[in-house]
Protein backbone atom coordinates (compact mmCIF):
# COMPACT_ATOMS: atom_id res chain seq x y z
CA UNK A 1 0.00 0.00 0.00
CA UNK A 2 1.37 3.25 -1.23
CA UNK A 3 0.46 6.97 -1.03
CA UNK A 4 0.31 8.25 -5.00
CA UNK A 5 -1.53 10.51 -7.09
CA UNK A 6 -1.06 8.05 -9.91
CA UNK A 7 -4.00 5.99 -10.83
CA UNK A 8 -2.68 2.70 -11.83
CA UNK A 9 0.82 0.93 -12.47
CA UNK A 10 -0.05 -1.75 -14.97
CA UNK A 11 1.39 0.20 -17.49
CA UNK A 12 4.94 1.25 -15.62
CA UNK A 13 7.85 0.56 -17.75
CA UNK A 14 9.72 0.41 -14.74
CA UNK A 15 8.11 -1.52 -12.19
CA UNK A 16 7.22 -4.49 -15.12
CA UNK A 17 11.07 -4.21 -15.44
CA UNK A 18 11.62 -4.80 -11.61
CA UNK A 19 9.05 -7.44 -11.66
CA UNK A 20 10.60 -9.62 -14.34
CA UNK A 21 14.08 -9.03 -12.97
CA UNK A 22 13.22 -10.33 -9.79
CA UNK A 23 9.86 -12.56 -10.79
CA UNK A 24 8.10 -10.77 -8.02
CA UNK A 25 4.79 -9.39 -8.74
CA UNK A 26 3.48 -6.50 -6.01
CA UNK A 27 -0.26 -6.09 -6.16
CA UNK A 28 -0.16 -2.83 -5.38
CA UNK A 29 -3.35 -0.68 -3.51
CA UNK A 30 -2.63 2.67 -4.50
CA UNK A 31 -3.96 5.15 -2.21
CA UNK A 32 -5.01 8.87 -3.50
CA UNK A 33 -2.19 11.45 -1.52
CA UNK A 34 -5.25 13.83 0.35
CA UNK A 35 -6.51 10.38 1.53
CA UNK A 36 -3.34 8.38 2.65
CA UNK A 37 -3.73 9.69 6.61
CA UNK A 38 -7.13 8.54 6.91
CA UNK A 39 -6.62 5.15 4.99
CA UNK A 40 -3.46 4.66 7.12
CA UNK A 41 -5.70 5.30 10.50
CA UNK A 42 -8.27 2.66 9.24
CA UNK A 43 -5.88 0.02 8.39
CA UNK A 44 -4.12 0.50 12.36
CA UNK A 45 -7.99 0.08 13.68
CA UNK A 46 -9.12 -2.85 11.40
CA UNK A 47 -6.46 -4.93 12.18
CA UNK A 48 -6.36 -6.40 8.64
CA UNK A 49 -2.80 -4.82 7.07
CA UNK A 50 -1.05 -4.78 3.92
CA UNK A 51 2.32 -7.22 3.80
CA UNK A 52 4.15 -3.50 3.15
CA UNK A 53 2.95 -0.14 3.87
CA UNK A 54 4.32 3.06 2.84
CA UNK A 55 2.10 5.10 4.65
CA UNK A 56 3.45 5.72 7.97
CA UNK A 57 5.16 8.02 10.29
CA UNK A 58 7.69 8.14 13.10
CA UNK A 59 4.88 8.14 15.51
CA UNK A 60 3.50 4.45 13.73
CA UNK A 61 6.86 3.68 14.12
CA UNK A 62 7.09 3.79 17.94
CA UNK A 63 3.67 2.60 18.31
CA UNK A 64 3.18 -0.38 16.52
CA UNK A 65 7.16 -1.76 15.99
CA UNK A 66 7.08 -2.87 20.03
CA UNK A 67 3.93 -4.38 19.55
CA UNK A 68 4.73 -6.67 16.69
CA UNK A 69 2.73 -5.20 14.31
CA UNK A 70 5.15 -3.24 12.70
CA UNK A 71 7.78 -6.18 11.57
CA UNK A 72 11.81 -5.85 13.11
CA UNK A 73 13.50 -6.52 10.03
CA UNK A 74 17.11 -5.43 11.07
CA UNK A 75 18.38 -9.44 10.95
CA UNK A 76 16.96 -9.51 7.25
CA UNK A 77 18.44 -6.45 5.91
CA UNK A 78 21.76 -6.97 7.60
CA UNK A 79 21.58 -10.62 5.69
CA UNK A 80 19.71 -9.66 2.51
CA UNK A 81 19.85 -6.55 1.72
CA UNK A 82 23.37 -6.95 0.14
CA UNK A 83 23.69 -3.17 -1.42
CA UNK A 84 23.06 -1.38 2.01
CA UNK A 85 25.59 -3.55 3.88
CA UNK A 86 27.84 -2.94 0.67
CA UNK A 87 27.48 0.90 0.49
CA UNK A 88 26.39 2.70 3.86
CA UNK A 89 28.55 3.42 6.76
CA UNK A 90 27.93 1.99 10.38
CA UNK A 91 27.13 5.45 11.77
CA UNK A 92 24.33 5.48 9.21
CA UNK A 93 22.61 2.23 10.22
CA UNK A 94 22.47 3.87 13.47
CA UNK A 95 19.87 6.12 12.15
CA UNK A 96 17.81 3.09 11.13
CA UNK A 97 17.60 1.64 14.93
CA UNK A 98 15.17 2.44 17.77
CA UNK A 99 16.82 2.82 21.53
CA UNK A 100 16.16 -1.64 21.54
CA UNK A 101 18.63 -1.84 18.37
CA UNK A 102 15.40 -3.01 16.17
CA UNK A 103 14.76 -1.55 12.52
CA UNK A 104 11.30 -1.29 11.61
CA UNK A 105 11.57 0.56 8.29
CA UNK A 106 13.48 -0.18 4.70
CA UNK A 107 15.13 2.83 4.22
CA UNK A 108 15.63 5.04 1.69
CA UNK A 109 19.64 6.59 1.70
CA UNK A 110 20.00 9.84 0.05
CA UNK A 111 22.99 12.17 -0.69
CA UNK A 112 23.76 15.00 1.48
CA UNK A 113 26.41 17.81 2.22
CA UNK A 114 26.82 19.10 -1.56
CA UNK A 115 24.66 16.46 -3.28
CA UNK A 116 20.75 17.05 -1.86
CA UNK A 117 19.09 20.17 -0.94
CA UNK A 118 17.38 18.54 1.02
CA UNK A 119 20.83 18.11 3.55
CA UNK A 120 20.87 21.57 3.66
CA UNK A 121 17.33 23.00 3.92
CA UNK A 122 17.69 24.80 7.43
CA UNK A 123 19.38 27.38 5.60
CA UNK A 124 20.47 27.46 1.60
CA UNK A 125 21.58 30.52 1.38
CA UNK A 126 22.05 32.71 -2.24
CA UNK A 127 22.87 35.96 -3.35
CA UNK A 128 21.78 37.91 -6.60
CA UNK A 129 25.44 38.38 -7.67
CA UNK A 130 24.57 39.91 -10.51
CA UNK A 131 22.56 42.74 -8.92
CA UNK A 132 25.22 43.35 -6.65
CA UNK A 133 27.76 44.05 -9.28
CA UNK A 134 26.07 46.02 -10.96
CA UNK A 135 25.18 48.16 -7.84
CA UNK A 136 29.09 48.07 -6.82
CA UNK A 137 28.27 46.41 -3.63
CA UNK A 138 30.93 44.17 -2.15
CA UNK A 139 30.09 41.05 -1.05
CA UNK A 140 28.99 41.54 3.14
CA UNK A 141 30.48 40.47 5.46
CA UNK A 142 28.61 41.46 8.50
CA UNK A 143 24.78 42.47 9.55
CA UNK A 144 25.48 45.79 8.74
CA UNK A 145 27.10 45.44 5.67
CA UNK A 146 24.31 43.04 4.68
CA UNK A 147 21.96 45.76 5.38
CA UNK A 148 23.35 48.24 3.27
CA UNK A 149 22.91 45.81 0.41
CA UNK A 150 19.56 45.29 0.71
CA UNK A 151 18.96 48.90 1.03
CA UNK A 152 21.10 49.21 -2.52
CA UNK A 153 18.87 46.55 -3.80
CA UNK A 154 15.93 48.41 -2.77
CA UNK A 155 16.74 51.81 -4.01
CA UNK A 156 19.09 50.94 -7.49
CA UNK A 157 16.27 49.32 -9.62
CA UNK A 158 19.09 46.59 -10.44
CA UNK A 159 16.18 45.21 -13.25
CA UNK A 160 16.28 48.41 -14.74
CA UNK A 161 12.66 48.45 -15.12
CA UNK A 162 12.37 52.11 -13.71
CA UNK A 163 9.63 50.89 -11.13
CA UNK A 164 10.91 50.00 -7.53
CA UNK A 165 9.19 46.35 -7.61
CA UNK A 166 12.84 44.64 -6.33
CA UNK A 167 12.31 42.07 -3.52
CA UNK A 168 15.64 42.69 -1.29
CA UNK A 169 15.18 39.56 0.86
CA UNK A 170 13.19 36.62 0.00
CA UNK A 171 12.90 33.18 1.71
CA UNK A 172 10.52 29.97 1.95
CA UNK A 173 10.73 26.26 2.36
CA UNK A 174 8.26 23.78 2.57
CA UNK A 175 7.89 23.87 6.49
CA UNK A 176 6.89 27.79 6.28
CA UNK A 177 9.21 30.55 6.08
CA UNK A 178 10.32 30.49 9.27
CA UNK A 179 11.78 26.80 8.78
CA UNK A 180 14.44 28.66 6.56
CA UNK A 181 16.01 30.94 9.11
CA UNK A 182 17.84 28.43 11.68
CA UNK A 183 21.49 29.68 10.22
CA UNK A 184 20.40 33.31 9.89
CA UNK A 185 20.06 33.51 13.58
CA UNK A 186 23.54 32.59 13.97
CA UNK A 187 24.70 35.69 12.22
CA UNK A 188 23.45 37.64 15.19
CA UNK A 189 25.40 34.58 17.31
CA UNK A 190 23.63 31.67 18.16
CA UNK A 191 21.98 29.30 16.12
CA UNK A 192 18.12 29.35 16.14
CA UNK A 193 17.10 25.98 16.52
CA UNK A 194 17.91 22.37 18.51
CA UNK A 195 21.97 21.92 18.34
CA UNK A 196 24.71 20.15 20.56
CA UNK A 197 27.48 21.80 22.18
CA UNK A 198 31.10 20.75 22.82
CA UNK A 199 30.39 18.92 25.86
CA UNK A 200 27.52 17.11 25.07
CA UNK A 201 24.43 19.36 25.75
CA UNK A 202 21.20 20.48 23.48
CA UNK A 203 20.71 23.63 23.36
CA UNK A 204 17.15 25.08 21.69
CA UNK A 205 18.71 28.62 20.11
CA UNK A 206 15.36 29.81 20.01
CA UNK A 207 15.29 30.91 23.52
CA UNK A 208 18.51 32.90 23.84
CA UNK A 209 18.86 36.78 23.33
CA UNK A 210 20.69 36.12 20.57
CA UNK A 211 17.57 35.23 18.55
CA UNK A 212 15.53 37.86 19.87
CA UNK A 213 18.36 40.55 17.59
CA UNK A 214 17.58 38.39 14.61
CA UNK A 215 14.02 38.65 14.74
CA UNK A 216 14.32 42.56 15.82
CA UNK A 217 16.65 43.06 11.97
CA UNK A 218 13.75 40.97 10.21
CA UNK A 219 11.01 43.22 12.14
CA UNK A 220 12.99 46.06 10.73
CA UNK A 221 13.68 44.82 7.35
CA UNK A 222 9.48 44.20 6.67
CA UNK A 223 8.81 47.65 7.67
CA UNK A 224 11.21 49.09 5.42
CA UNK A 225 10.51 46.85 2.28
CA UNK A 226 13.55 45.37 2.58
CA UNK A 227 11.67 41.90 3.06
CA UNK A 228 9.08 40.11 1.29
CA UNK A 229 5.30 41.86 2.31
CA UNK A 230 3.81 38.08 0.88
CA UNK A 231 6.25 36.40 2.81
CA UNK A 232 3.90 34.70 4.98
CA UNK A 233 0.81 34.38 2.38
CA UNK A 234 3.08 32.43 -0.31
CA UNK A 235 2.68 28.79 -0.68
CA UNK A 236 6.04 27.35 -2.53
CA UNK A 237 3.93 27.53 -5.80
CA UNK A 238 2.97 31.12 -5.87
CA UNK A 239 6.86 32.00 -4.37
CA UNK A 240 8.26 30.09 -7.30
CA UNK A 241 6.28 31.98 -9.74
CA UNK A 242 6.94 34.94 -8.70
CA UNK A 243 10.77 33.94 -8.63
CA UNK A 244 10.26 33.10 -12.72
CA UNK A 245 8.40 36.13 -13.59
CA UNK A 246 9.99 38.84 -15.82
CA UNK A 247 11.16 41.12 -14.91
CA UNK A 248 13.02 39.33 -12.26
CA UNK A 249 12.86 40.60 -8.24
CA UNK A 250 14.29 38.52 -5.98
CA UNK A 251 17.62 39.87 -4.81
CA UNK A 252 18.97 37.32 -1.59
CA UNK A 253 17.09 34.04 -2.16
CA UNK A 254 16.59 31.68 0.83
CA UNK A 255 15.52 28.31 1.37
CA UNK A 256 16.09 25.16 -0.49
CA UNK A 257 18.00 25.99 -4.08
CA UNK A 258 17.98 29.59 -6.49
CA UNK A 259 17.44 26.81 -9.10
CA UNK A 260 14.32 25.26 -8.25
CA UNK A 261 13.23 29.09 -7.07
CA UNK A 262 13.55 30.45 -10.29
CA UNK A 263 15.12 28.32 -13.04
CA UNK A 264 18.21 27.29 -13.76
CA UNK A 265 19.29 29.68 -16.16
CA UNK A 266 18.55 32.50 -13.34
CA UNK A 267 20.50 30.85 -11.08
CA UNK A 268 23.74 30.05 -13.02
CA UNK A 269 23.55 33.58 -14.47
CA UNK A 270 22.76 35.39 -11.00
CA UNK A 271 23.39 33.57 -8.32
CA UNK A 272 26.07 32.14 -5.78
CA UNK A 273 26.03 31.04 -2.44
CA UNK A 274 25.90 33.47 0.32
CA UNK A 275 29.38 33.40 2.24
CA UNK A 276 28.28 33.59 6.07
CA UNK A 277 28.18 36.85 8.04
CA UNK A 278 30.51 37.11 11.07
CA UNK A 279 28.45 37.63 14.23
CA UNK A 280 29.27 39.57 16.87
CA UNK A 281 31.24 37.45 18.87
CA UNK A 282 33.80 37.43 15.64
CA UNK A 283 32.22 33.51 14.81
CA UNK A 284 30.40 32.25 12.09
CA UNK A 285 27.93 30.21 12.06
CA UNK A 286 25.98 27.08 10.14
CA UNK A 287 23.81 24.39 10.68
CA UNK A 288 22.57 21.40 8.27
CA UNK A 289 19.65 19.13 8.07
CA UNK A 290 21.21 15.87 9.22
CA UNK A 291 23.90 15.15 11.03
CA UNK A 292 25.65 12.25 9.21
CA UNK A 293 26.93 12.17 5.91
CA UNK A 294 24.20 10.46 4.41
CA UNK A 295 20.65 11.58 5.19
CA UNK A 296 18.34 8.49 5.60
CA UNK A 297 14.15 8.53 4.36
CA UNK A 298 11.74 5.73 6.09
CA UNK A 299 10.65 4.46 2.65
CA UNK A 300 8.26 1.31 3.81
CA UNK A 301 7.49 -1.29 6.55
CA UNK A 302 6.74 -4.60 6.63
CA UNK A 303 3.89 -5.29 8.88
CA UNK A 304 2.90 -8.43 10.55
CA UNK A 305 0.66 -9.49 7.80
CA UNK A 306 3.64 -11.13 6.01
CA UNK A 307 4.25 -14.32 5.20
CA UNK A 308 7.91 -14.03 3.63
CA UNK A 309 9.71 -10.87 4.60
CA UNK A 310 12.80 -12.45 3.02
CA UNK A 311 11.00 -11.81 0.03
CA UNK A 312 10.91 -8.27 0.53
CA UNK A 313 14.02 -7.28 1.42
CA UNK A 314 15.26 -9.42 -1.39
CA UNK A 315 13.22 -7.60 -4.14
CA UNK A 316 14.18 -4.04 -1.61
CA UNK A 317 18.02 -5.21 -2.47
CA UNK A 318 17.55 -5.04 -6.27
CA UNK A 319 15.33 -1.55 -6.10
CA UNK A 320 19.10 -0.25 -3.73
CA UNK A 321 21.28 -1.45 -6.90
CA UNK A 322 22.73 2.07 -7.69
CA UNK A 323 21.77 1.41 -11.50
CA UNK A 324 18.46 0.89 -10.35
CA UNK A 325 18.05 3.31 -8.38
CA UNK A 326 19.11 6.03 -11.48
CA UNK A 327 16.16 4.52 -12.80
CA UNK A 328 13.70 4.72 -9.99
CA UNK A 329 14.94 8.17 -9.84
CA UNK A 330 15.22 9.17 -13.71
CA UNK A 331 13.18 6.89 -15.71
CA UNK A 332 13.40 2.94 -17.51
CA UNK A 333 17.03 2.49 -18.37
CA UNK A 334 16.32 2.28 -22.49
CA UNK A 335 13.88 5.39 -22.10
CA UNK A 336 16.29 7.50 -20.05
CA UNK A 337 19.57 6.18 -20.60
CA UNK A 338 21.66 5.19 -23.55
CA UNK A 339 25.51 5.57 -24.59
CA UNK A 340 27.42 8.60 -25.71
CA UNK A 341 30.59 7.72 -28.46
CA UNK A 342 33.25 7.56 -25.64
CA UNK A 343 30.62 4.46 -24.55
CA UNK A 344 29.56 6.09 -21.53
CA UNK A 345 26.27 5.99 -19.72
CA UNK A 346 24.43 9.14 -20.03
CA UNK A 347 20.83 10.33 -18.80
CA UNK A 348 18.75 11.82 -22.01
CA UNK A 349 17.32 15.30 -21.87
CA UNK A 350 13.95 16.19 -23.40
CA UNK A 351 15.91 18.45 -25.52
CA UNK A 352 18.21 16.28 -27.18
CA UNK A 353 16.56 13.31 -27.35
CA UNK A 354 12.89 14.48 -28.31
CA UNK A 355 11.77 11.26 -30.16
CA UNK A 356 12.29 9.54 -25.89
CA UNK A 357 9.06 11.58 -25.55
CA UNK A 358 5.69 8.79 -25.54
CA UNK A 359 3.52 9.18 -27.86
CA UNK A 360 0.26 11.70 -25.82
CA UNK A 361 3.24 13.93 -23.65
CA UNK A 362 4.94 17.24 -23.91
CA UNK A 363 7.96 15.92 -21.93
CA UNK A 364 9.16 12.81 -20.44
CA UNK A 365 8.44 14.76 -17.27
CA UNK A 366 5.19 14.73 -17.82
CA UNK A 367 5.45 11.27 -18.56
CA UNK A 368 7.74 10.20 -15.86
CA UNK A 369 5.43 12.18 -13.22
CA UNK A 370 2.36 10.13 -14.62
CA UNK A 371 3.89 6.69 -14.83
CA UNK A 372 6.76 6.24 -12.53
CA UNK A 373 6.43 5.35 -8.87
CA UNK A 374 9.13 6.80 -7.15
CA UNK A 375 8.08 6.16 -3.09
CA UNK A 376 10.89 2.95 -3.55
CA UNK A 377 13.91 2.21 -1.39
CA UNK A 378 17.06 3.46 -3.35
CA UNK A 379 20.69 4.07 -2.22
CA UNK A 380 21.82 7.51 -4.28
CA UNK A 381 24.47 10.41 -4.19
CA UNK A 382 28.53 9.96 -2.78
CA UNK A 383 27.88 6.48 -1.94
CA UNK A 384 27.66 5.03 -4.47
CA UNK A 385 28.92 7.79 -7.21
CA UNK A 386 32.02 5.82 -7.53
CA UNK A 387 30.58 2.81 -8.41
CA UNK A 388 28.63 4.20 -11.21
CA UNK A 389 31.21 5.75 -12.38
CA UNK A 390 33.58 2.42 -12.24
CA UNK A 391 31.04 0.09 -13.50
CA UNK A 392 28.98 2.08 -15.59
CA UNK A 393 31.24 4.67 -16.78
CA UNK A 394 28.35 6.99 -15.93
CA UNK A 395 29.56 10.55 -14.93
CA UNK A 396 26.42 12.66 -14.82
CA UNK A 397 26.30 16.18 -15.50
CA UNK A 398 25.76 18.10 -12.50
CA UNK A 399 22.54 20.74 -12.48
CA UNK A 400 23.49 24.49 -11.44
CA UNK A 401 21.54 22.77 -8.15
CA UNK A 402 24.00 20.76 -7.59
CA UNK A 403 27.34 22.72 -8.51
CA UNK A 404 25.94 25.50 -6.39
CA UNK A 405 25.19 23.03 -3.69
CA UNK A 406 28.93 22.12 -3.69
CA UNK A 407 30.37 24.97 -3.91
CA UNK A 408 28.30 25.90 -0.89
CA UNK A 409 29.69 23.17 0.58
CA UNK A 410 33.00 24.75 0.84
CA UNK A 411 32.07 27.88 2.16
CA UNK A 412 29.49 26.41 5.35
CA UNK A 413 30.82 23.04 5.80
CA UNK A 414 33.83 24.80 7.99
CA UNK A 415 31.28 26.43 10.53
CA UNK A 416 28.92 23.76 10.96
CA UNK A 417 27.20 23.49 14.48
CA UNK A 418 26.91 19.62 15.46
CA UNK A 419 22.77 19.33 15.01
CA UNK A 420 20.91 17.19 17.15
CA UNK A 421 20.91 13.78 16.06
CA UNK A 422 19.26 11.30 14.09
CA UNK A 423 17.01 9.49 16.69
CA UNK A 424 13.92 6.94 16.39
CA UNK A 425 12.14 7.97 19.54
CA UNK A 426 10.59 5.93 22.14
CA UNK A 427 6.38 5.76 21.90
CA UNK A 428 6.94 7.69 25.18
CA UNK A 429 8.82 10.46 23.78
CA UNK A 430 6.88 10.21 20.73
CA UNK A 431 3.74 11.16 22.95
CA UNK A 432 5.69 13.71 24.90
CA UNK A 433 7.30 15.30 21.70
CA UNK A 434 3.75 15.63 20.20
CA UNK A 435 1.92 16.73 23.12
CA UNK A 436 4.38 19.62 24.10
CA UNK A 437 5.97 20.94 20.58
CA UNK A 438 2.11 21.18 19.41
CA UNK A 439 2.14 23.71 21.90
CA UNK A 440 5.59 25.16 22.11
CA UNK A 441 5.75 25.59 17.88
CA UNK A 442 2.29 26.86 17.74
CA UNK A 443 3.61 29.60 20.12
CA UNK A 444 6.53 30.30 18.42
CA UNK A 445 4.85 30.39 15.34
CA UNK A 446 2.48 32.61 15.63
CA UNK A 447 4.51 34.88 17.86
CA UNK A 448 7.63 35.40 15.57
CA UNK A 449 5.59 36.15 12.53
CA UNK A 450 3.36 38.70 14.65
CA UNK A 451 6.64 40.20 15.39
CA UNK A 452 8.41 40.43 12.31
CA UNK A 453 5.39 42.15 10.44
CA UNK A 454 3.95 43.90 12.98
CA UNK A 455 4.96 47.22 15.47
CA UNK A 456 5.54 45.35 18.78
CA UNK A 457 8.37 46.37 21.10
CA UNK A 458 10.24 43.11 20.91
CA UNK A 459 12.57 44.39 23.68
CA UNK A 460 9.80 44.49 25.97
CA UNK A 461 8.14 41.28 25.09
CA UNK A 462 10.91 39.20 25.10
CA UNK A 463 10.95 37.76 28.31
CA UNK A 464 7.01 36.91 28.59
CA UNK A 465 7.46 35.07 25.78
CA UNK A 466 10.52 33.06 27.10
CA UNK A 467 8.61 32.44 30.35
CA UNK A 468 5.69 31.08 27.99
CA UNK A 469 7.43 28.82 25.86
CA UNK A 470 8.67 27.17 29.27
CA UNK A 471 5.00 27.10 30.59
CA UNK A 472 3.95 25.26 27.31
CA UNK A 473 7.01 22.33 27.47
CA UNK A 474 10.16 24.11 26.21
CA UNK A 475 12.55 22.32 28.80
CA UNK A 476 10.31 19.31 28.71
CA UNK A 477 11.28 19.14 25.27
CA UNK A 478 14.87 19.75 25.69
CA UNK A 479 14.82 17.10 28.52
CA UNK A 480 13.62 14.42 26.15
CA UNK A 481 16.26 15.55 23.39
CA UNK A 482 19.08 15.79 26.01
CA UNK A 483 18.37 11.80 26.70
CA UNK A 484 18.21 10.76 23.42
CA UNK A 485 21.48 12.72 22.31
CA UNK A 486 23.41 11.03 25.13
CA UNK A 487 21.92 7.73 23.89
CA UNK A 488 22.63 8.01 20.26
CA UNK A 489 26.16 8.98 21.25
CA UNK A 490 26.84 6.92 23.35
CA UNK A 491 26.08 3.93 21.18
CA UNK A 492 28.10 5.90 18.31
CA UNK A 493 31.33 6.40 20.32
CA UNK A 494 30.88 2.01 21.45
Amino acid sequence: MVSTDLVSLEDSVHLNNVAEATNVYPDWILVPSSAATERKSLVFASGEYPDVMGIFNAGDIAQYGPLGIIRDIKDYLKTYATQLVKFVPEETWLQFEDENGCIYFIPTIYGNRGESPDATTKGNYYMNKAWMDKLGCDVPETVDEFYDVLVAIRDGDPNENGEKDEIPLAFIIWGGPLAALPTFYGFFGRIGDYYVEEDGTVVDGRLYPEHKEGVKFLQKCYKEGLLDKELFSLDTTSFRAKGAAEPHIYGYCWGYSAAYFMSDEKADEMYEPMPLLTNPNGEKLYIYANSNPSGVAKQLIVTSACEYPELVIRWADYLYQPEVTLETNWGPMEMRFGKNDKGQLIKYEDTTHPTLIPSGYDSFIAFRNGNQLQQLPRIYGPLVNKYLEEEFNYFPNKSVEIRQLEEAELIWAPYAVTEFPPVIATAKEQEDLSFYNTDVSKLYGETLTGWIIGTADIDAEWDSFIEQMYAYGAQEVLDIKQAQADRYFAELNK
